[in-house]
């Protein structure tokens, strides 16, 4: 009878292990299970306004039919466009965060033409060890880099944080006197605890929990009828009749970013606003120096700051008469206010609208339709940000 026992125990020990390191395979832990993009992101919403409580492998497609092109962003298991990290700084390697939207997520762009890959990769090329993250998130706000900096910074303590702010970010909006409320409490999992009771505490709260691999990609702009997409509403299509054809079809379909129509009359009229971003930098600035990190801000302008070439392409989606050349100096008066800003709070500041507009006398440096960088503007960019880099920020 002993023997029968020993061996009845035995086989349940070994399938428990078997089931064990099966889950360990297949479901893969980030050190912290509650820092995730999700947070800080509206990226994700059904229609029904669902939003995932992770983006860990995911994956989402961000197309262009009209330029011609599609790209896969693959995730990683914290849901930002990078490789996998680690909250352990590397000995010799100096760890650099990039904080923004698409532009520093890389949309419109494989990923080895980001801003953080394209940086690292130039300053090995010199001779430095660089870990760069990319935080960007596309579609992100003011608000989100402000819990996005509160949160990420403790974390992964970079030895330097480069905030990269589009021109549609550098809009004045009251910075919280609460702002570091509710900062994140990090929830450290543990590598002792087995693999099948996370999956089922993650499963029984509705969270959703990454696979190993990275899951095949959804849709990041909205397919009609969906509501987020403005062509799912009969009234607001029929405003929209003066976008080409081809064009509306493309939006209609998920396949070009269906809220470019309102952007130009935006823009022209937000650009010529007074902004004052000294609250938020101020913050930004101590928090990272409380963490002994500093802190840079970089301004990129919208193609319709860097060049005239574009105009053609936008009027084909753009209200009657709104094309409108911006590239006059009343256009660039928020470069001018952040660096006044910046010089103030002693940070380190660059404004690539020179960099873009020398770029542009070569070749188109924005995608005609898209209103992102090809993958030479990134590029370009990024060689720019690290000559800056060394200058300023470089210890």
């Amino acid at each position: 009878m002993r023997p029968l026992l020993l061996r009845i125990a035995f086989a349940l020990a070994l399938l428990l292990a078997l089931q064990e390191l099966l889950a360990r395979a297949v479901f893969p832990l980030p050190e912290v299970a509650n820092f995730d993009r999700s947070a800080y992101s509206h990226m994700g919403f059904a229609p029904g306004g669902h939003q995932p409580t992770s983006l860990g492998h995911a994956s989402f497609t961000w197309a262009s039919d009209p330029d011609g092109f599609e790209f896969v962003h693959a995730l990683n298991l914290y849901g930002f466009r990078d490789e996998e990290w680690r909250l352990a700084r590397r000995d010799g390697v100096t760890r650099v965060a990039f904080v923004g939207d698409s532009f520093v997520e890389g949309f419109s762009a494989p990923l080895d033409d980001t801003i953080p890959r394209v940086f690292a990769e130039l300053a090995g090329r010199r001779g430095q060890h660089i870990e760069a993250l990319n935080l960007g998130v596309g579609g992100g706000t003011l608000p989100s880099y402000t819990r996005l900096l509160r949160d990420a910074l403790p974390l992964f303590r970079p030895d330097a944080v480069v905030l990269v702010l589009f021109a549609n970010d550098v809009v004045e909006k009251r910075l919280p006197g609460d702002w570091r409320e509710g900062a994140l409490v990090p929830e450290r999992t543990s590598p002792w605890r087995p693999r099948l009771a996370y999956v089922a505490h993650r499963l029984a709260a509705g969270g959703r929990v990454p696979l190993r691999w990275v899951e095949p990609p959804f849709d990041f702009l909205p397919i009609v009828p969906d509501p987020r997409n403005p062509w799912s509403d009969g009234r607001r299509a029929g405003e929209l009749a003066f976008v080409a054809p081809e064009i509306a079809r493309a939006a209609r379909n998920g396949r070009f970013n269906p809220m470019l129509p309102d952007a130009m009359p935006w823009f022209e009229r937000a650009l010529r606003r007074p902004v004052d971003l000294a609250p938020h930098l101020r913050a930004f600035r101590d928090h990272a120096r409380s963490l002994d990190a500093d802190l840079g801000v970089v301004y990129l302008p919208t193609k319709m700051q860097v060049s005239d070439r574009y105009l053609e392409s936008i009027a084909r989606y753009s209200p009657p008469g709104s094309a409108v050349p911006l590239t006059g100096s009343v256009y660039q008066r928020h470069a001018r206010e952040l660096a006044d800003v910046c010089r103030k709070l002693e940070l380190p500041y660059l404004d690539l609208t020179p960099v873009l507009r020398e770029g542009e006398e070569s070749a188109a440096l924005y995608w005609d339709y898209d209103d992102h960088l090809r993958p030479r503007g990134y590029r370009t960019s990024a060689a720019a940000l690290l000559d800056w880099w060394e200058r300023y920020l470089a210890q």
